[in-house]
């Protein structure tokens, strides 16, 4: 019977991953995100009217007393949250009994990203415990900068509601993103094989006059690549804003630390020679950017986008590429 229900749960687990990751499963989440926090809104002006409509009928000294008691229930509710989301305990043998041993955690501890935990849990030496441990240890750093970076965006996410929204849902935009770019190269092998319009040149013809499955009669299939191409531009856009967002910040810091403890270890010198250091430290952090490839390939991916919507559809090939980085 337990075989039974653990297999059932397993199933129900692949159909919810399934439908998260399936492209109308992610459109149906953002669009809820969007009426939810429509109605987030509603009920927080609806409480607020509440309040004011309650307050219209008391005194003073009511007024007061009831201010102090709708703050007092929003500051118990405001600490058993910031208590059950910064705590946590382990489960120690003390005496031969099994204690509980609560201890605080940092506000960022839970912004570790998903793909940072399976990297560490795939890259980590498993020969023994004390080698995971000491694998732990010496990527502890980076994990715990990666954890504060991602908490300081989830505080700037948290105070734009709107932009947290797009923010959110990154996965959706590379998904629709990645399949307009496979409609639109499909497309375009199944458009540019006739020779249409009045150039004398036989190039000129096929770039500059598509027709869709090569049916002469069907005379805008630029406006279709076109539309579609902006669609993919926008989603391209907010893919390779949220990466910078996440990604350039830390190999900016990384590097620059870097420079500083080089310069560090070296006697301290004069206006000119310091302003020099600037500049090197400012190079060498552009090139450290340029050394990320995930970043460079990024940028060119919105750069390839932009060319293809403003010059020829004919760039959207570059998209093909994602198929390696899936």
């Amino acid at each position: 019977m337990n075989e039974v229900i653990a297999k059932k749960k397993k199933s129900q687990t692949k159909e919810d991953e399934f439908l998260k990751s399936n492209i109308f499963g992610q459109l149906g989440q953002f669009i809820f995100s969007i009426i939810k926090q429509g109605l987030d809104t509603a009920e927080s002006l609806k409480n607020q009217i509440n309040k004011n409509i309650l307050k219209l009928g008391l005194d003073e000294a009511e007024s007061e007393k009831f201010r102090k008691e709708i703050q007092y229930r929003e500051l118990l509710k405001e600490g058993l949250k910031f208590f059950a989301e910064n705590s946590a305990h382990i489960e120690v043998v003390r005496n031969k009994e099994v204690e509980k041993v609560y201890f605080h955690l940092q506000p960022f501890c839970g912004s570790l990203p998903k793909e940072v935990k399976n990297d560490f849990n795939e890259s980590v030496n498993r020969v023994s415990d004390q080698s995971k441990v000491n694998g732990l240890m010496e990527s502890s750093d980076d994990i715990i900068k990666i954890m504060q970076h991602e908490h300081r965006l989830k505080l700037f996410f948290n105070k734009y509601k709107v932009i947290a929204i797009f923010a959110n849902h990154v996965s959706l935009w590379q998904s629709l993103s990645f399949t307009i770019a496979l409609v639109v190269n499909f497309l375009i092998l199944a458009s540019y094989s006739g020779f249409y319009g009045d150039e004398t040149d036989p190039l000129k013809r096929r770039l500059n006059n598509p027709r869709l499955f090569l049916i002469s009669e069907i005379t805008s299939t630029d406006n279709i690549l076109h539309a579609l191409g902006i669609i993919m531009l926008i989603s391209t856009a907010f893919v390779v804003l949220f990466y910078l967002f996440k990604k350039t910040p830390l190999v900016i810091e990384r590097v620059w630390n870097q420079a500083d403890e080089k310069e560090s270890q070296k006697p301290k010198k004069g206006v000119v020679s310091r302003m020099f250091n600037w500049i090197f430290k400012v190079i060498s952090v552009l090139f450290g950017v340029l050394q990320s490839i995930e970043i460079v390939y990024y940028l060119i991916y919105l750069v390839m986008a932009i060319l293809a919507v403003a010059l020829h559809p004919f760039f959207f090939a570059f998209h093909l590429t994602e198929v390696i980085i899936r």
